[in-house]
Formats: C-alpha cells, sequence, structure tokens
C-alpha cells in the first residue's frame, strides 16, 4: 500500500499540534514571584530579563525536566 507523503505529513503536523496544546506546563506550580512561570506580555513570550534573579533560574529549570519527563 503507498501512503500519500502530503498527507503524511499533514497528519504528523496535527499530531505536533495536539501534543503542543495538551502538554503539562511548569507555569501552573510553581511560584508566582519568580518571571519565568508567568506568563510574559514581550514578544514572543520573552521572559523580562530585568526581574530575574540568579536564584530563578534552578527552579525554572527544574520544573522544566520535569515537564519533559512527564
Amino acid at each position: 500500500m503507498r501512503f500519500n507523503r502530503l498527507g503524511t505529513i499533514a497528519a504528523f503536523f496535527v499530531l505536533c499540534l495536539l501534543v503542543i496544546q495538551y502538554a503539562p506546563r511548569p507555569f501552573t506550580t510553581a511560584s508566582a514571584e519568580n518571571p519565568f512561570f508567568t506568563e510574559s506580555a514581550l514578544p514572543f513570550r520573552a521572559p523580562p530579563f530585568d526581574k530575574i534573579k540568579d536564584s530563578d533560574y534552578s527552579p525554572a529549570l527544574e520544573a522544566g525536566m520535569k515537564a519533559q519527563l512527564a
């Protein structure tokens, strides 16, 4: 059976969009004081770099790794 390459690519694209839409987000369980865990109003959702402290990186990296493993 021959598969339509365009159909396969479209199905893969839709699957990727679904995974991105319903993937667990680290924003829900983290502290609101950490700029990495709040939605940004900046272009491309960039974090507000002027508000980030050195102590904010470790919890953000831990939450990202935890979300990736889930």
